[in-house]
């Protein structure tokens, strides 16, 4: 979401308006639309945040895809967002928090989310994919092979 799009829940709201537009056409294209966060739309806004002004402007044709590491970020628990929109969130962008003062993110199972926790929400909530996925990979091909693994035997 652009930044002149994100200044009020007015602009918010029309960005969403705007989305849910998209989502028709694509939807007539065999497509689907969906949005994914960052930590920017859990800070305060107008009262309330642009995480919740989405949350209720979104039609439900644009899915939402919750990266569990930005929502921690941004100062929320990834299992309560996803346990307090049941069949809201269809994808999860699976990355974690290191451990440390500044953010960083590391493979899933080597910082300091609770995967166990978050993959249980997401199957009781209705999330369809699991994205593996890292803004600042050490080594991009063994990141994803860990927290493959990693996630693979939380699946099991």
């Amino acid at each position: 979401m652009p930044e002149e799009d994100r200044r009020t829940a007015d602009e918010v709201r029309r960005f969403a308006a705007e989305l849910g537009g998209f989502a028709d056409v694509l939807a007539e294209r065999g497509m689907r639309l969906g949005y994914h966060n960052h930590a920017f739309e859990f800070e305060p806004l107008d009262g309330m945040t642009a995480w919740e002004v989405l949350l209720a402007e979104l039609r439900p044709e644009v899915e939402l895809e919750l990266d569990v590491y930005w929502a921690a970020v941004g100062g929320r628990d990834p299992v309560a967002e996803i346990r307090a929109n049941p069949g809201r969130i269809r994808l999860l962008h699976m990355k974690d928090l290191a451990a440390g003062a500044e953010p960083h993110d590391a493979p899933a199972g080597q910082g300091t989310l609770p995967f166990p926790d978050i993959v249980e929400a997401a199957r009781s909530t209705g999330v369809d994919w699991y994205v593996v996925e890292q803004d600042e990979p050490a080594d991009a091909l063994d990141d994803i092979v860990r927290a493959f693994r990693y996630l693979d035997g939380l699946a099991r």
